[in-house]
C-alpha cells in the first residue's frame, strides 16, 4: 500500500484541526497519524491508495471564516510520496489512525482528554459562526422591516393628499349646490360639517401614523448601527 507525507498550512494548529483529520481519516479507513510541527503546519503521515488519498485531501481541506479564528481554515496541502526527498522519516508501523501530541509518557485517558478539548474548540467554532450568522440575518430583517415602514409611510402620505383633495373637491361642490338649491344648500352645509369633521379626524389619524413610522425607522436605525 503506498504511503504518503502532507504537510498543512494555514490556520491549522490549536483550532481542533487534528481532531477533524484524525475523524475524517477513521471515516475512510486510512490509517496513519497527524501532528503539529514547529513552524505552524500540520504533518500527516498515511497509508492509502492513490484515489483514496484524493478523498482524504478533499475532506481535510476545510475552510473557515477569515472573521472566525477559531475554526481552522486550510491554505495549502502538501503531498511527498515515500521514496521522495520531501518524505521524511515515517513511522514503522501504520496503525489505526491516531493524533500524535509528541508527549513522552502520555497515558491513553490524557489523550481522550485532550481530544475531547480539541472537538470543544470545533464546536465552539461552529456555535460562533451561527451566532454571526444569526446578527447578520437580524440585520438584514431589520433593514428590511425598516424599509417596509418607509414604503407603508409612503403610502399614509398619499393617503392624506387624497383625503385632502377630496375634501377641497367636496368643499367645491358643496359652494355649487348651495348656490343653486338654497335650503337645500343649508341642509347640505349641515352634512358638509359633519364630512370636515370626520375628514378631520382622518386626517389626525393619518399623521399620528406617519409620525408612528417614523419613530420605529428611527429605533431600526439606532438597532442597526450597534
Amino acid at each position: 500500500m503506498p504511503r504518503w507525507r502532507l504537510v498543512v498550512s494555514g490556520r491549522v494548529q490549536t483550532a481542533g484541526y487534528r481532531a477533524q483529520v484524525k475523524n475524517h481519516a477513521l471515516g475512510l479507513g486510512v490509517k496513519g497519524l497527524v501532528r503539529n510541527l514547529d513552524d505552524g503546519t500540520v504533518e500527516i503521515y498515511c497509508e492509502s491508495t492513490p484515489k483514496l488519498l484524493e478523498e482524504f485531501k478533499r475532506s481535510i481541506n476545510v475552510k473557515g471564516e477569515r472573521s472566525n479564528y477559531i475554526m481552522p481554515s486550510v491554505k495549502n496541502i502538501t503531498v511527498y510520496k515515500e521514496g521522495s526527498m520531501g518524505f521524511g522519516k515515517a513511522p514503522k508501523t501504520f496503525k489505526p489512525f491516531d493524533i500524535d501530541y509528541q508527549i513522552k509518557n502520555i497515558r491513553p485517558a490524557e489523550c481522550q482528554m485532550l481530544e475531547r478539548s480539541e472537538m470543544g474548540i470545533i464546536a465552539l467554532g461552529v456555535v460562533s459562526s451561527s451566532i454571526m450568522a444569526m446578527r447578520t440575518d437580524l440585520k438584514d430583517g431589520f433593514k428590511e422591516t425598516k424599509d417596509g415602514l418607509s414604503r407603508v409611510g409612503k403610502g399614509v402620505e398619499r393617503v392624506e393628499g387624497a383625503v385632502n383633495s377630496m375634501h377641497k373637491d367636496m368643499n367645491q361642490r358643496f359652494d355649487s349646490l348651495d348656490e343653486k338649491y338654497g335650503a337645500i344648500g343649508q341642509r347640505m352645509g349641515t352634512i358638509e360639517d359633519k364630512t370636515t369633521a370626520l375628514l378631520t379626524e382622518i386626517q389626525k389619524s393619518t399623521a399620528a401614523l406617519v409620525e408612528m413610522t417614523q419613530k420605529v425607522g428611527t429605533l431600526i436605525d439606532k438597532k442597526l448601527a450597534e
